[in-house]
């Protein structure tokens, strides 16, 4: 009686760290498909650092390292993510005509927002390796605004699927938010220029002036991925403008801690001015928490209607938003109306809908849609060739077809291949 071979899978990203948002969405695709398949699949996770434990986790320094491996060479699906550049990526101009190839793309952070900096090189070549898309069979996004930037750049979207990023903090109720007393404001991410914590300060600055001060704003966020000098600017600015009093720092927090601050804050604020998804948005809806944000990128569409949406870069309207908020305070908690862009919604009714919205970036509803894309990309005949627009070479200035790059590329690493599978010869001799 013959046996069944288990499908040979390849996940593919440049890190795996714990407390990196990428990372811990690949981590719950990798944990889904394991408990979902369990011996019907053979997964490897190539990735170049990782701070997580387990033997199916390869680190490499470089794509030879990849292809050296035969798990690589005779998986049966390829599963890319891509958000920033990392050379990891290009393997997929070389995966072999019968392997599928999926990639799970993060959107990317426009250079624009990094004039000056080491990150805006990054950023380019970032926006350049974009390109490496066309090769896939399928791609799955992370929002409808990354589904919008995939079909403008020529993307078919029959190819394309929506999964969001779950949402990884324990479960959680708002029955801890206390009724009475001052708004508990809250911000959540990294400290660096694009999300916009400066304007935030500058709103508080007009709240408390404005004669608005019944609130207590706490900023939360990872320093391991946050701009130091930005991070100074920062705590240099409640210093002089005497916001000791209304604002703390609080750094990154334990998952713990941080399910503790949503459930307690009354409103979460990000003046961010790009985000590809918006996970703390995600995270403070599911809690029953209000939220306030620009209408930049993904944050026009994950609240579903259910946020007050300010222009981006005007701290003068987000400082009316807070205001506005936090009159509602004078209230008794059942009087309150929160401004959405759907209109006004009492506080008992918002936290109901907020939560019920929320459930579609649950651990679970995320799960299903992934088990249903990744069986059909498996099941599916291969997808036609997908024709690459014109692209920036990296070694080269001027401007070239797609292909030319590919075709550049996949002999750079046949070559890389021809190399590896000698020195594996010479080992074994």
């Amino acid at each position: 009686m013959s046996v069944l071979k288990p499908l040979k899978v390849s996940f593919l990203n440049g890190i795996l760290y714990r407390r990196d948002g990428v990372s811990l969405n690949l981590w719950e695709r990798i944990v889904t498909l394991s408990l979902a398949y369990r011996n019907a699949v053979d997964i490897r996770i190539f990735v170049t650092a990782t701070d997580y434990d387990d033997p199916r986790i390869v680190v490499v320094n470089s794509p030879a390292d990849v292809l050296r491996s035969h798990h690589y060479q005779e998986s049966d699906i390829l599963l890319f993510d891509f958000g920033i550049h990392n050379t990891i990526f290009d393997l997929i101009l070389a995966a072999k005509p019968w392997q599928k190839k999926v990639t799970y793309f993060h959107n990317i952070t426009p250079s624009a927002l990094f004039p000056n900096t080491s990150r805006h090189s990054v950023t380019v070549m970032s926006e350049r390796q974009r390109s490496n898309l066309f090769c896939s069979d399928f791609v799955w996004c992370n929002s409808e605004f990354t589904r919008n930037d995939l079909t403008d750049l020529g993307y078919p979207i029959d190819q394309i699927g929506i999964l969001y990023p779950p949402i990884i903090i324990g479960e959680g109720s708002s029955n801890c938010r206390p009724q009475t007393g001052p708004a508990h404001l809250l911000y959540v991410g990294r400290f660096v220029k694009q999300k916009g914590i400066m304007d935030l300060l500058q709103a508080v600055a007009y709240a408390r002036d404005s004669g608005n001060a019944n609130f207590a704003l706490k900023l939360v966020g990872t320093q391991r991925y946050s701009d130091r000098e930005y991070a100074n600017e920062v705590l240099s600015f409640i210093r002089r403008n005497d916001l000791d009093a209304l604002v703390s720092v609080e750094g990154e927090l334990s998952e713990r801690d941080l399910l503790c601050r949503f459930n307690e804050a009354h409103c979460l604020i990000l003046p961010s001015y790009h985000e590809g998804f918006c996970l703390p948005i995600a995270e403070a809806l599911s809690r029953g928490c209000y939220v306030i944000s620009y209408d930049a990128g993904n944050l026009r569409y994950i609240a579903g209607g259910l946020s007050d949406l300010v222009p981006t870069g005007d701290a003068g309207r987000l400082g009316e938003s807070i205001v506005r908020f936090v009159k509602q305070f004078s209230k008794p908690w059942g009087q309150r109306l929160y401004e959405t862009d759907s209109g006004p919604i009492d506080v008992m009714t918002f936290e109901r809908k907020a939560i019920d919205f929320a459930q579609k970036y649950s651990k679970r509803s995320v799960a299903a849609q992934f088990l249903l894309f990744f069986d059909n990309a498996i099941n599916s005949h291969k997808a036609h060739p997908v024709k690459q627009p014109a692209v920036i070479d990296a070694t080269d200035d001027r401007v070239v077809d797609g292909s030319a790059k590919r075709d550049f590329l996949v002999n750079a690493i046949r070559n890389a291949i021809d190399a590896a599978n000698r020195m594996e010869l010479r080992d074994q001799l």
